[in-house]
């Protein structure tokens, strides 16, 4: 199709208009509809690529991935987790506290991002409320993104999390509601996991949980997606339901379908930081397959600034351009 051949080569103008063009003959369709919402979201999310490229983001990361522990208590469909090579590995508390301090250097008045996970589930680390405050203390700029499936959230953590002052926002990986495909996707018992969820959004409503809380779903593109959102919408009035594009992690959980992207990618504005010490190229290369550095010896913006890393952030208008793992990944 001619919109698609125009979006592979990054011409969102013309791709838009052929699907125009296609809606013009077709009111309403479905397929060029969600062509035109594709697009749209293209190029919104190159823009926001671009606006990074021209900020003090060029020279500190506005994200920090951060893997204190290397261990999951769910097995995902979607998630390279049960290959991983690193499988239970601990963090070392000095290198955490390394980690913390390389940041340190990050000027106070540039504000980002430290997501405390990566292909991993923070909860489970009895150190993590430690690390929260560790951040806290040395990094009033830093504030937390965390990401979790929330089974790990136990009356106790919850109590815990209330009096973490610096989240700016949490995740809970749900992706299912329905019995049966949830139990098969995530490799977890949804009663439970619901229990949890119940108990979050009561200290939501009686604000001890004053962030925000999305409900998030790894999407399909079926019916699916939206009867998900629905449901999140009826169970759980303040949460707000959210879906996630899936990519392939870099070629180590490949998609039976992928859709080329001429466009760059935010996570080159990333650090993703594995329990090893592994910094891995982006959130998507669960495996530290193609590592930029190592945190034990090297810091940790030195790794972020690094001349291959960096060119990537400087230069790299589209995906197709630079070879594998990128060229392949539809993730954003």
């Amino acid at each position: 199709m001619l919109a698609t051949a125009h979006l592979a080569e990054g011409n969102f103008a013309a791709a838009l208009a052929a699907i125009d063009a296609g809606l013009a003959l077709k009111p309403g369709d479905g397929f060029f509809t969600r062509m035109r919402e594709l697009v749209d979201g293209y190029q919104v999310y190159q823009d926001g690529m671009l606006e990074k490229r021209n900020s003090i983001y060029m020279d500190y990361p506005p994200v920090v991935h951060l893997e204190t522990y290397a261990k999951c208590n769910a097995s995902c469909g979607f998630c390279p987790y049960e290959t991983l090579d690193r499988l239970g590995t601990r963090m070392p508390d000095a290198l955490i506290s390394k980690v913390i301090n390389d940041l340190t250097d990050i000027p106070a008045s540039v504000p980002f991002i430290i997501a405390p996970q990566k292909v991993n589930e923070p909860f489970l680390d009895k150190r993590i409320f430690a690390v929260f405050a560790e951040i806290a203390a040395k990094l009033p700029n830093a504030k937390l993104l965390i990401n979790t499936n929330a089974a790990a959230l136990s009356d106790g953590n919850i109590a815990k999390l209330a009096k973490v002052t610096n989240v700016a926002r949490m995740w809970i990986s749900l992706n299912e509601h329905r019995p049966g495909y949830y139990e098969a996707l995530m490799k977890l018992p949804l009663a439970h996991t619901i229990q949890r969820l119940d108990a979050i959004h009561v200290a939501k409503l009686d604000g001890r949980l004053s962030f925000p809380i999305q409900v998030g779903r790894v999407g399909d593109g079926t019916s699916a997606d939206g009867e998900f959102q629905d449901w999140v919408r009826n169970r759980y009035s303040h949460f707000q339901p959210d879906l996630l594009s899936r990519g392939d992690w870099a070629g180590q959980t490949p998609l039976e379908t992928e859709t080329p992207m001429a466009i760059g990618c935010q996570r080159w504005f990333d650090l993703s930081i594995t329990a090893t010490g592994q910094v891995a190229l982006c959130c998507m290369d669960g495996h530290a397959a193609h590592p930029i550095g190592d945190i034990t010896d090297t810091h940790a913006l030195d790794i972020y600034n690094g001349p291959g890393y960096r060119a990537l952030r400087e230069r790299g208008d589209s995906r197709l351009d630079l070879g594998a793992p990128c060229d392949t990944c539809s993730f954003y």
